[in-house]
């Protein structure tokens, strides 16, 4: 295609929308006219994905693991002697996962605007990198303030890797593989549960062995392991398919091609206004800010007193406790890789998420309502599932929410974060050991939640069929140029859009 020839492309989709103009192009638009005449098989796409599979998902799945390890390593401190060592009051060790989410809150704005201004993978890693740095500083904190500080710059640059990952999501994989790459990645929460508790029972069991306590020496492992893994991610992933060392050229171009299916691009490093005022007059963004918010208000909760609520309320011992909570790390990871597998082969993962929600709800009413110790075991132990909710609204961002800045504007993670704050704030001094409030609170929040999702699934079903019923009225009426899919376009100026069910 000519110069001419491409410019005329962006004309059409000025005409089209007076919002996109020549400098907006998205950054795999010239590799697409490159590769325009390339089909993508099934073999190819297959051989394709495998590769991607191959070289991108085990370096994820690890991050993710690390970054949900070093985010609970106070709740695992909470039973290994952190608030005696440095004699935190009941109520300070609660503002220890407050104070967490409230700076990921304030760091979630600049550092998603820095994701997309910047080469996000090395904009990512320096992030990953000092997390673990400040997760080390964690052993040399001697008072309540000095932990909460430290816990003031975790959440900062913690607050990246959703993100991040959502991006890198989106631009290597279609939109069918998003909600089973998200529930892998996602699931190894769980992963990262086993380790950081099985790393924390070895420490707690060999205490008396070490010259520091042991809570000082997990900070510092789980800290050491980020840094690592920060630095390969720094080396080892590119930051577009467009530049990716481990394909061929020919593959990149197939890859351009395969992603077109999208109706979405690589990325655009412009900040575009008009995209974020869409967003928030997007009704499915507040579908995404309430669930957030009243998710998390459970996850938060859990998050700082999970091993506390197991150990005063269940009746285990410290290190029992520890050893106890590990088979909810290895509940969250099959719940994610078999819905990821039921919502691949059914495309339905607006009702898989809200399905795995209504299990969740029964898991809180069992901790809540009942009084037999395995029961209120039992619920606990399937409370994790509210973690597909995550993936469907992750998903939905990713594959529903075209335009990289309407993407990136994290109103979820900011009500994610906001839950997250409340949630150890529901879990008052004067409810211990029993804490009936907060499980009472927890039940209520998964009431709404469940319903938030299927609420979601009302709302894209009813679009979709608008959609098809204009285009079958009038032919033109997604009519759109060569390459429509480049253009950053979002989802309500591509009418040839539909959304996830």
């Amino acid at each position: 295609m000519s110069d001419i020839e491409k410019e005329q492309v962006r004309d059409d989709v000025n005409e089209a929308s007076s919002v996109i103009g020549s400098s907006d192009v998205d950054e795999a638009f010239n590799a697409a006219l490159a590769s325009k005449d390339l089909v993508v098989t099934e073999e190819i796409n297959r051989k394709l994905l495998r590769k991607i599979d191959l070289y991108i998902q085990p370096v994820i799945w690890m991050l993710y693991a690390l970054q949900y390890m070093d985010k609970v390593t106070n709740n695992y401190a909470g039973v290994m002697g952190i608030q005696q060592d440095l004699n935190l009051a009941p109520n300070e060790f609660a503002w220890l996962g407050t104070a967490f989410y409230l700076a990921y809150l304030g760091g979630e704005f600049p550092i998603a605007q820095m994701l997309q201004r910047l080469p996000y993978v090395k904009t990512l890693s320096t992030c990953i990198v000092i997390w673990g740095v400040v997760l080390c500083a964690h052993a040399g904190v001697s008072n309540g303030a000095g932990i909460i500080t430290a816990r003031v710059f975790l959440g900062i640059f913690e607050s990246s890797i959703t993100p991040g990952f959502v991006i890198l999501t989106s631009q290597w994989y279609r939109k069918e593989e998003h909600f089973a790459r998200i529930a892998y990645w996602f699931s190894c929460n769980g992963l990262g549960q086993i380790l950081g508790g099985s790393i924390a029972y070895g420490l707690a069991h060999h205490a008396e062995s070490y010259s520091i306590e042991s809570w000082k020496i997990l900070f510092v492992i789980t800290g050491l392991m980020s840094i690592l893994f920060g630095v390969l991610f720094y080396f080892y992933i590119p930051d577009s398919p467009a530049t990716a060392w481990f394909l061929t050229e020919e593959e990149r171009l197939y890859q351009v091609q395969r992603i077109k299916s999208n109706q979405q691009g690589f990325g655009n490093k412009r900040f575009k206004r008009y995209q974020l005022v869409e967003a928030f007059k997007d009704v499915r963004t507040w579908i995404y800010i309430v669930w957030g918010l009243t998710a998390q208000i459970p996850n938060g909760g859990l998050g700082s007193f999970g091993s506390i609520l197991l150990y005063k309320t269940l009746g285990y011992s410290s290190e029992g406790a520890l050893l106890m909570g590990l088979p909810q790390g290895a509940v969250q990871i099959a719940s994610g890789i078999i819905t990821g597998y039921i919502a691949t082969k059914t495309g339905k993962r607006v009702i898989v998420g809200t399905v795995s929600c209504a299990i969740t709800l029964i898991g809180t009413c069992l901790l809540a309502f009942t009084d037999a110790p395995h029961s209120r075991l039992a619920g606990y132990y399937i409370i994790p599932f509210f973690a597909i909710g995550i993936v469907t609204i992750l998903a939905s961002i990713t594959s529903d929410a075209a335009g990289h800045t309407k993407k990136v504007t994290a109103a979820f993670l900011v009500s994610y974060c906001i839950g997250n704050i409340i949630g150890p704030q529901t879990f008052r001094v004067s409810d211990a050991p029993e804490y009936q409030p907060a499980r009472v609170t927890m039940v209520a929040c998964m009431v709404v939640a469940t319903a938030d999702l299927f609420l979601l699934l009302i709302v894209n079903l009813r679009e979709n069929s608008r959609r098809d019923r204009l285009q079958s009225e009038d032919p033109s009426y997604s009519v759109a140029p060569e390459n429509v899919e480049f253009l950053d376009l979002t989802d309500f100026e591509n009418k040839n859009f539909r959304y996830s069910s």
